[in-house]
């Protein structure tokens, strides 16, 4: 796969992340698989808005840099165990948007509220609590068995920390994020409205 050809897909996908409201401030990161054993990922401390093609860092799976300099997200292993255990994903979106955030705070399943959501989410977006705001990879066996009880699903969240999205292509990826963000915006008015009612 084309090194810098998937850099500046990255910088396209971060761009329209950041100028819909996904992610702000230097927060979030965002991957691609290259290979068997290595992907692309975004720098720790750089944001959506003004990542570079030098922002992105190849690395394995074990997250060391093969030949790049500087420092991957710190949500480099999680990408890497992501990739190992769900061959059919080929790109990753983590950010902290706003609705989605507001409902992993819940601690409940993100309900797929809308046939769109349902066609493309492959299930309800369950919540996970590792109580951090790194995911350390002692929570990693538990993502992977929520994982495997939807293995088609195309996210989740994590309490009052944001969502993962992803699928087989990175534009997709961010089409799943969008549609979480979405998905749980209508959910938490769609709570409000019965609340009242």
């Amino acid at each position: 796969m084309n090194v810098d050809l998937q850099k500046e897909l990255l910088i396209k996908v971060c761009r329209q992340c950041s100028h819909r409201g996904l992610q702000t401030g230097n927060g979030g990161n965002i991957s691609v698989r290259i290979s068997a054993e290595t992907m692309l990922i975004k720098a720790s401390n750089t944001s959506f808005f003004s990542a570079e093609k030098e922002d992105f860092i190849l690395t394995d799976f074990k997250g060391q840099p093969v030949y790049s300099h500087g420092k991957p997200s710190k949500e480099c292993l999680l990408h890497a165990y992501l990739y190992q255990i769900r061959p059919d994903i080929q790109a990753i979106v983590h950010c902290h948007s706003p609705w989605a955030t507001a409902w992993s705070s819940t601690g409940q399943v993100l309900p797929t509220a809308t046939y769109h959501s349902v066609l493309k989410l492959n299930g309800n977006i369950p919540t996970l609590d590792s109580s951090s705001y790194s995911v350390p990879e002692s929570f990693f066996p538990l993502i992977g068995a929520e994982l495997s009880k939807q293995p088609h699903i195309q996210g989740f969240l994590m309490k009052r920390h944001g969502q993962f999205a992803f699928s087989d292509s990175l534009e997709n990826a961010m089409f799943h994020a969008e549609l979480i963000e979405e998905t749980a915006q209508i959910a938490l008015l769609e709570a409000l409205l019965k609340s009242r009612l």
